[in-house]
């Protein structure tokens, strides 16, 4: 019940700042699918991860203040979520659709 709420959530947020953002720049639903997809999954994505560019920046201030040199592997690890997975696929479809649509244009 806990996944599907906050797989409802996730794609319910995706829609409405789409809808927000499309209404507010006046371009259409489909033309801001693709920028709010990326933009939400590397939300969604930098905030799954245990070591994010916070941390490690965090322990390079307190390395500096003890004096102490830390040696730490930053191998990223990603926790498999949900929201993520949502939001990847929302953003995939959103870019096959964009292809389909804008492709007269580019070929």
């Amino acid at each position: 019940m806990k996944k599907a709420f906050s797989a409802i959530l996730t794609l319910s947020l995706l829609i409405f700042s789409n809808y927000f953002l499309s209404s507010i720049l006046k371009v259409s639903f489909i033309d801001m699918s693709l920028i709010v997809g990326v933009l939400i999954t590397t939300i969604i994505g930098f905030f799954s991860t245990e070591d994010s560019i916070y941390n490690r920046f965090l322990d390079y201030w307190t390395a500096i203040a003890i004096d102490k040199e830390t040696t730490r592997n930053y191998n990223l690890r990603f926790f498999k979520s949900i929201p993520f997975f949502i939001s990847m696929i929302y953003t995939i479809l959103a870019l096959i659709i964009s292809i389909y649509i804008y492709w007269d244009y580019f070929f």
